[in-house]
């Protein structure tokens, strides 16, 4: 958690309270907290579902990619299985 603290508090995430062991979520790490949460909710989050669908009205030109991301997650998977099994 040290680590965690200390590379959200040299980002300008959050700062320490002085006199205390506390933190306070900064200016920027709030700016940053709700441009991640709007970004998801409104671009991933659909966006994704639109792709994961296979009746939307998706572009084709993004739905064909998606088997074979899929296969090299798969892939990349299966392989880290592997090693962790021979090693």
């Amino acid at each position: 958690m040290t680590y965690d603290l200390r590379r959200l508090r040299l980002h300008g995430f959050i700062e320490r309270s002085k006199g205390t062991q506390r933190y306070r979520v900064s200016e920027a790490g709030l700016g940053a907290a709700s441009f991640c949460s709007r970004l998801y909710g409104r671009c991933l989050c659909p966006g994704l579902a639109a792709l994961l669908d296979n009746t939307s009205a998706a572009p084709p030109a993004l739905r064909r990619p998606l088997p074979e991301m899929r296969r090299q997650i798969d892939a990349l998977i299966e392989e880290e299985n592997l090693v962790a099994l021979a090693g």
